[in-house]
């Protein structure tokens, strides 16, 4: 998640491009229904309200981090879209004004066993689509 970090320390973003080819986690739908949706915190974790992905959960990154993301990052939907000329456009759309000085914080390590503390709620999630049928 490297983009929530980047946000924070480097100013001179304030703008988000998602184009390409969608991957099987749902990152790219993530990302928007984050900047659309925000983060749901009732039941203790925070969840991507809106994602349909596997792991849409953001326990490790500072609620700080989020709402800094939301608050200052213009994010641009482009999912599927690969034409050069089309991406080249929306970057060039991204002429919001230059954001404060951000101030340095720490994020925490995510490594590959990070999502373990999801295997039980990916599984009910499984469980539960298959029941639904």
């Amino acid at each position: 998640m490297f983009w929530f970090e980047s946000s924070k320390t480097n100013p001179k973003i304030n703008c988000l491009v998602i184009c390409g080819e969608e991957s099987d986690h749902l990152a790219g739908e993530s990302i928007i229904s984050l900047a659309e949706n925000g983060v749901s915190t009732m039941t203790g974790l925070r969840k991507i309200i809106g994602s349909n992905a596997p792991l849409p959960y953001l326990n490790e990154i500072p609620m700080t981090e989020i709402s800094c993301f939301l608050r200052e990052i213009k994010v641009i939907d482009l999912i599927g879209n690969k034409d050069p000329v089309t991406i080249q456009k929306a970057i060039d759309s991204c002429t919001t004004p230059a954001r404060s000085e951000a101030y340095i914080i720490s994020m925490p390590e995510i490594n590959e066993n990070t999502w373990r503390k999801y295997e039980k709620l990916v599984t009910q999630k499984v469980r539960s689509k298959i029941k639904k049928g």
